[in-house]
């Protein structure tokens, strides 16, 4: 039989030898990806032609993901909600970014100003030193050292940080000098004793200073960390550096310093995410950040941080709540009343829960375990010691720029979602600060007067009374006006002087135009802004989806792996608890837990986590009930691998891929049961929520304010619709029928 020659058309489309007689034949290799193939044949595949490496199944999900447009926009979205629930108190703040007290002086101006003296002081020098010396001992350092020359490098700094903590927080603060303080010499060299406001001794800067670059090279080689990724991170140590040194150049003038009150009034949540966002971004960026391990296992280290960080957090909560109750233990209060009750509190907790996680670490190695857990439990310690409480908040700074006491400069929002009055609540979107006194001259001074003389309230003259109700609304917001209120009333009886045919509707605009911050999407009852508290709300919506979803998948993946392998009367015992907590009634339970337990976001996240897990542990069920009886499970068995071994190595990895689709939708489901509680005025007292704001557009006033309905109402729907398209897309990616029918 004679050969014929091969076409196109005989393969699928799949340019042949002679589809171009004038073209030679090329080997698989010479094959570009120019070349369009619409279908391949078994012999080109063994030939390579058409051969597509395969991919992860996570990395092939998330592509099909990210090919739904909806599902695109929902990441989209929750990324936002995200970034401004870490960056929020960065983005939004009443308190001034800097502050000086003398007028008419630029704070950025006067700092960058003492920037020069402090560079050609003797700290100032000192520090630039040193900041050479960390970058070359965190560049340099070698990648691996020896296990007994990496212990004595931890012995080191840890014996000069542990004096640095003795006699920063227990000789320098707590012991007065006339009590005799043990060691109190040794301290003042460790310390530095103040004469004249200046240290005379800065031999233990020195000294810490080096222990510092001790660390950082002992830290290099414990997590063998690569020269490149090492190179990259260099920067965040000048960054801290310059942050020292511009610190310094802050109070060069020791008479008018400047200040910095937002960073003074961050709480120990704000930057524990801070600095927390920073680490992830580090650790789980892929392919330039060298860090030793698969995504997976920096990904199981980041969440086993976050735990730590987070148990820290809410002990310190729990702590520091109970020594400030009014019947707290005699005892405790005593205790609390100690000026080192804070170092104490703060050591014991970070100490205590460091320990917990050296025990559960992922990391195998022991030095990376407890490089990692001390890491956390010092940064925690540290943050805790310097801000376990915060001040209450003051935002007079407005009123002393008006009076001439101060100069400052705010962020791009210059508000905080605590800050407000009844001088200017209940303001329409796009309104500022000098737009309180048309309002109070339609709902107050002129109402009256409006109704008898039937003239709107902008429409009438400026006589003598309404100038007077004028001036009273300046006084009154005094402390809300950017300039002076004597001034800003001179500008307008001088104009109505001057035109005697000017109206309300005109001194309005003359007021408006003056320079002042304005609410962008207007304030609620409380006059407080409403774009402030939508940013700061986005935190707690997530933090309640995320935190009470984890909780629900921990107890149902563990109640549902257990039914699932052992069945029989284990499963039918535990299936009857699942049963009933299915038939709990969540918002009732919420209901009734906010009228006898405290309420904060605590409370809540551990009761819809510790109600809604009955999902995750019936999909786990169902996937070991087929998991069980394969060989893997049986090898396992076999070779007497523990249960916890058996059941959440080998079998959970397997069959884990459900529930983590359904906790998309948990999330969901638990940011709309915290809108709800919260629009029932039950919500965590003194924190924004979406959902109080969408209750406040019928306030007490009763009139329908459509800016607290909308722009709440709106976040919230898009919040959940965005988990909701993410969840759906994922369901459809890992659906087996599906992902046959793409092949």
């Amino acid at each position: 039989m004679k050969n014929e020659p091969t076409t196109s058309s005989d393969v699928g489309g799949v340019p042949g030898p002679m589809d171009d007689p004038g073209k030679e034949m090329r080997s698989p290799d010479e094959i570009s990806s120019a070349d369009e193939l619409t279908a391949v044949t078994g012999v080109h595949l063994m030939q390579g032609i058409g051969h597509r490496p395969a991919e992860g199944f996570w990395t092939e999900a998330w592509k099909q993901v990210f090919k739904r447009p909806g599902a695109v926009l929902g990441i989209v979205w929750v990324g936002m909600v995200a970034f401004f629930a870490v960056f929020a108190p960065l983005v939004a703040n009443g308190h001034p970014i800097l502050m000086v007290a003398e007028p008419d002086v630029s704070p950025m101006g006067k700092l960058l100003g003492g920037l020069g003296g402090a560079i050609g002081s003797f700290e100032g020098a000192l520090l630039i030193l040193s900041t050479l010396v960390w970058s070359a001992a965190w560049v340099f350092a070698p990648q691996r050292l020896h296990p007994a020359a990496r212990a004595g490098l931890a012995i080191v700094p840890t014996v000069v940080f542990l004096l640095a903590v003795y006699a920063r927080f227990y000789v320098g603060q707590v012991v007065p000098e006339e009590e005799g303080a043990p060691f109190n010499s040794f301290a003042h060299f460790l310390l530095g004793k103040p004469e004249d406001g200046v240290q005379t001794s800065f031999g233990f800067q020195i000294i810490f200073n080096l222990a510092v670059a001790i660390g950082l090279v002992w830290a290099a080689s414990t997590f063998e960390l690569s020269r490149r990724l090492r190179m990259l991170t260099t920067p965040l140590i000048w960054i801290i550096a310059i942050g020292s040194l511009i610190g310094l150049a802050a109070g060069v003038d020791s008479e008018a310093p400047v200040t910095s009150p937002m960073l003074r009034f961050l709480t120990v949540v704000d930057l524990a995410l801070l600095i927390g966002a920073v680490g992830a971004m580090v650790l789980l960026i892929p392919k330039w950040n060298g860090v030793q391990g698969t995504r997976g296992l920096r990904a199981k280290v980041l969440l086993t941080v976050s735990l730590q960080a987070g148990l820290t957090l809410l002990v310190h909560s729990i702590v520091s709540g109970a020594a400030s109750e009014r019947d707290a233990a005699p005892w405790l209060r005593a205790f609390e009343l100690k000026p080192y009750f804070e170092f104490i509190a703060a050591l014991g907790i970070a100490s205590v829960v460091a320990l917990l996680f050296l025990v559960v670490h992922p990391l195998n190695k022991l030095t990376q375990r407890a490089g990692v857990t001390a890491l956390v439990g010092v940064v925690m310690f540290a943050l805790m010691a310097v801000r376990w409480s915060t001040p209450l908040p003051d935002f007079r700074y407005v009123a002393q720029e008006a009076r001439g006491q101060a100069s400052a400069m705010y962020t791009i929002i210059p508000w905080s979602p605590q800050q407000g009055g009844t001088a200017v609540d209940l303001l329409d979107p796009g309104s500022n600060v000098y737009s309180q006194v048309l309002k109070g001259l339609e709902d107050v001074d002129l109402s009256d007067r409006s109704r008898e003389t039937g003239v709107e309230v902008e429409d009438m003259p400026l006589d003598d009374e309404v100038l007077a109700a004028i001036r009273a609304n300046l006084r009154f917001a005094s402390d809300s006006l950017p300039s002076n209120p004597q001034e800003a009333f001179a500008a307008v009886e001088e104009a109505a002087a001057a035109n005697p045919e000017m109206t309300v509707a005109d001194a309005m605009k003359l007021l408006e135009a003056r320079p002042g911050p304005a609410y962008v999407l207007g304030t609620d009852s409380k006059g407080q802004d409403l774009l402030s508290q939508l940013l700061h709300a986005c935190r707690l919506s997530i933090s309640i989806g995320l935190v009470s979803t984890a909780i629900a998948v921990v107890i149902g993946v563990t109640v549902g792996a257990l039914m699932g392998y052992f069945g029989g009367w284990v499963d039918m015992l535990l299936y009857r608890v699942v049963e009933i907590f299915m038939a709990i009634p969540l918002l009732f339970l919420l209901i009734v837990a906010a009228a006898v337990l405290p309420r904060n976001t605590y409370v809540m996240m551990a009761i819809i986590g510790c109600v809604t897990w009955t999902g995750s542990a019936r999909f786990i069920r169902a996937e070991f009930y087929k998991l069980r009886g394969q060989d893997f499970v049986q090898s396992a068995r076999a070779v007497g691998l523990p249960l916890r071994s058996v059941l959440f190595k080998h079998m959970l990895p397997n069959g884990v891929t459900p529930v983590l689709v359904d906790a998309s939708f948990a999330i969901a489901a638990a940011i709309l049961a915290e809108a709800v509680l919260s629009y029932l005025g039950l919500g965590p007292a003194g924190q924004a929520s979406w959902g109080q704001l969408l209750s406040d557009a019928n306030n007490q006033v009763g009139k329908f304010l459509w800016w607290l309905a909308i722009f709440p109402g709106f976040a919230i729907f898009l919040t959940v619709l965005s988990y909701n398209l993410i969840g759906e897309a994922l369901r459809d990616a890992i659906d087996p029928k599906l992902k046959k029918a793409r092949v």
